[in-house]
């Protein structure tokens, strides 16, 4: 059992020939050599990477908690000028409402005026003609003329 050779898989994913007695020395068939285990490195154990985890996602938390904080800061920014918005296009339409009531209004009276002209131009063809008729009367007064 002295020659016996076993293959182990590493971190790195190469396999490695351990024999016993002798320290491993790397994958023979692809020439790759592990890198030697360095007594000066402890091994962390389950409890401080448990720890060291904890501490990571404790962590990752607060600058979640933190992120969440400014995008409700944002969101109450963008609410406000929404607010604003609509407050405005409520204004907006307001002034367009008016606007279209004056108008509506000073379309009507545009007809009530043109239909005065109409009737003022009536009267002023009446009148004419009237005087237009007295004239012809006057002349014929001074020539001496008399119809009938």
């Amino acid at each position: 059992m002295a020659g016996r050779e076993a293959t182990s898989s590493t971190a790195w994913g190469h396999g490695v020939v351990a024999r016993r007695g002798r320290a491993p020395v790397g994958d023979e068939e692809t020439g790759r050599h592990c890198p030697p285990l360095s007594p000066r490195r402890p091994v962390p154990s389950p409890q401080a990477r448990l720890e060291a985890n904890a501490t990571a996602l404790r962590d990752e938390v607060v600058a979640l908690r933190h992120e969440r904080s400014e995008l409700a800061r944002g969101k109450a920014a963008l609410s406000e000028e929404v607010a604003r918005g609509e407050e405005q296009a409520r204004g907006l339409r307001q002034r367009l409402e008016e606007a279209a009531e004056q108008r509506r209004a000073l379309r009507a009276r545009g007809e009530q005026c043109e239909a005065r002209q109409r009737e003022l131009e009536a009267t002023l063809r009446d009148y004419a003609a009237e005087v237009d008729a007295l004239r012809r009367r006057t002349r014929d007064r001074a020539t001496g003329r008399r119809k009938g």
